[in-house]
């Protein structure tokens, strides 16, 4: 029962997705509908962009729905160097996904990061430049030289658990915006993705995976229907994706 439930609500959220959803400005779109072998292709590429299923993570069916299943055993998702590129390419940029905290999961640890994109595998206090969102306060951090270097757009909760949640991170200028199901939560100074990366796009794009030492991987958690646009949404384009 619990599971159709699910079902029932992750559907409802996607049939409105079906009738707003592929503006002018998406540019990277990852709806899990194509994986073989380990492998999933991005939808905008025509599959020229290909994530990697790492760690036993595994794509599922909800229904006619596909969803990531970072699973129990640090499993994560390899958005692949090509995702890094797309949002290098990016001036204002918009990130919006789904994900789904199972109920009995502890994220108030260090790490938990639903997504990372860094130059560098291991960041430092002085080392590493990198975009990232963790749900144990709902941050989104950015640096050009490490976490000593931090700016954070920060609601300061941890996330919620045991329903699907949207989330929205929107860059415009030196403006990053947080909304969570399509309610503004924090909002306050950040990098520029030019700031950050300069004309090298970041080569380390995960699902579920921070680049800090012994931080834990996020656990126990579905995400479904990543999305990268070229561009801030609106707070009206921000509502829509989360109803």
């Amino acid at each position: 029962m619990k599971k159709n439930r699910l079902l029932v609500v992750f559907a409802a959220l996607l049939n409105v997705l079906g009738m707003w959803a592929d503006g002018a400005n998406l540019k990277l779109h990852f709806n899990f509908e194509n994986a073989t072998g380990g492998n999933v292709k991005e939808v905008i590429s025509g599959g020229n962009i290909v994530g990697t299923l790492m760690n036993n993570a595994k794509v599922e069916t909800m229904g006619k729905y596909h969803v990531l299943n970072l699973g129990s055993e640090n499993g994560y998702f390899d958005m692949g160097e090509g995702t890094g590129k797309v949002l290098a390419g990016c001036s204002d940029f918009s990130i919006s996904m789904y994900y789904y905290v199972n109920a009995n999961q502890d994220i108030t640890g260090l790490g938990n990061f639903l997504f990372t994109f860094s130059n560098n595998p291991v960041c430092t206090q002085t080392e590493g430049c990198y975009y990232f969102y963790t749900l144990n306060t709902q941050r989104v951090g950015s640096s050009t030289a490490g976490y000593g270097s931090e700016k954070s757009v920060n609601a300061t909760q941890v996330s919620p658990k045991g329903n699907w949640v949207n989330v929205v991170y929107v860059q415009k200028g030196t403006e990053g915006t947080l909304y969570v199901n399509g309610q503004k939560k924090a909002s306050a100074t950040s990098n520029k993705i030019s700031e950050i990366f300069g004309t090298e796009a970041p080569k380390y794009n995960w699902i579920g995976r921070s680049p800090f030492d012994n931080d834990v991987y996020l656990k126990n958690t579905k995400v479904a229907d990543i999305r990268i646009y070229d561009g801030a949404l609106t707070g009206g384009e921000v509502t829509r994706l989360a109803l």
